[in-house]
């Protein structure tokens, strides 16, 4: 049973995940995952515990106790399975957690998940200044993530065009941002959701390619939709003021 049902009655056999509590852990940590089950008066031989479908460790002494050493981020699925010395078995629902990158003392998020993003979405290329930070977007509108169509999770949802069968190519977007004291930084973490791909600049300079290939693909590739999510987060980051996103898609 997921974590927070309430305890089914005695003579019920029932197995349950009780720990940790929070469903969102920072990793690379160590985790324990708790159980605990009741056969209906039949003794506990062991409880098996399995991360999406996989079994990872079996524990025979209460109480019932996995220690994950986890290194990963992502949503895992945790269930546990008691059995009993007769034959006696049974499962518990799938328990989801997620593990996101611990973040130091001195990180700051410059860009936080559900901004607000300038976006030009008509298919017409835009002018080639459109990196600079003194560009005038004043025309584009204006919306927050994610951005894009199509998956129905899109917070805004942009235009591809008038046939479904020629959509838009590219799509830009723009973000500025300020940064008070640039010397703290001397780095940045970028985190990008895109389909099918994305090119990035900051402060005018081209700084990342995502699944585009070659950046002369830009204009010539399949019809574009993109979803950003988080799209900057730094890791005693570089003074940057301005952060520009131009996704693309490549078929």
């Amino acid at each position: 049973m997921p974590l927070g049902c309430t305890q089914p009655a005695d003579d019920v056999p029932w197995v349950r995940i009780t720990a940790p509590a929070e469903s969102r852990i920072e990793a690379p940590a160590i985790t324990q995952v708790e159980a605990k089950a009741d056969l209906g008066g039949h003794a506990i031989e062991q409880i098996e515990f399995s991360i999406d479908d996989e079994l990872v460790f079996v524990d025979d002494t209460e109480p019932y106790v996995f220690e994950w050493q986890n290194r990963r981020v992502g949503k895992f699925v945790f269930t546990v399975t008691a059995k009993g010395g007769d034959g006696e078995a049974v499962e518990s629902r799938g328990v989801e957690f997620e593990f996101v990158a611990k973040r130091g003392a001195d990180e700051a998020v410059l860009i936080a998940e559900g901004s607000h993003w300038l976006y030009l979405d008509t298919g017409e290329p835009s002018d080639e200044q459109w990196t600079g930070a003194g560009f005038d977007d004043a025309h584009w509108l204006e919306g927050p993530a994610q951005l894009g169509y199509g998956e129905g999770d899109e917070a805004t949802r942009i235009r591809f065009g008038e046939n479904p069968r020629e959509k838009h190519v590219t799509t830009w977007f723009r973000k500025t941002i300020t940064v008070e004291d640039v010397g703290r930084f001397d780095r940045l973490k970028l985190r990008l959701l895109s389909d099918d791909g994305a090119l990035v600049f900051l402060n005018d300079h081209f700084v990342a390619l995502e699944s585009v290939g070659q950046v002369g693909l830009l204009f010539q590739s399949a019809p574009v939709f993109v979803l950003i999510r988080r799209s900057v987060t730094d890791e005693q980051g570089s003074g940057v003021r301005v952060f520009h996103a131009h996704p693309c898609d490549v078929g």
